[in-house]
């Protein structure tokens, strides 16, 4: 007798938990999630390659070198920032506090390359000729 009561009890005593959880879960407040923080999730997760990496320090430092002793001239670093913007989608709708900020945080962007990097390094080491940062031509500074 107790066997069927408890057997004819257990299906609400199971409707009951789960209309309760239900009531709790609609009581949450609801986020919303929008496509720029799925893309950025997905973003964060990622993990460059070693040959990026490399080249990667290897940018930084000479950029960073150049810099400091105040061997790039302002035309120069519009004109790498600019190839950065243009090259790396990570960061489009980022402000910057300033254009070596800028620089220095599009070169660890995720979606970089090496054949961006190398183009990145041949504009810090070319010398001195005048670079119109408006407008890069690619294939004469190789």
């Amino acid at each position: 007798m107790k066997t069927i009561i408890t057997l004819l009890a257990l299906p609400i005593v199971i409707k009951l938990f789960t209309s309760l959880s239900l009531r709790k879960l609609n009581l949450l407040p609801r986020s919303v999630i929008t496509a720029e923080m799925v893309i950025e999730d997905m973003n964060r997760h990622k993990i460059r390659p070693l040959k990026v990496e490399m080249k990667y320090n290897y940018t930084q430092k000479l950029f960073h070198d150049n810099l400091r002793n105040k061997e790039l001239s302002r035309e120069r670093i519009l004109a790498i920032r600019y190839y950065l913007e243009k090259s790396v989608k990570q960061y489009e709708h980022k402000k910057f506090k300033n254009d070596a900020h800028a620089i220095y945080t599009m070169l660890k962007a995720k979606d970089i390359t090496v054949r961006n990097l190398d183009i990145v390094q041949s504009l810090i080491s070319t010398g001195p000729k005048p670079i119109d940062p408006n407008w890069i031509n690619i294939a004469a500074i190789k």
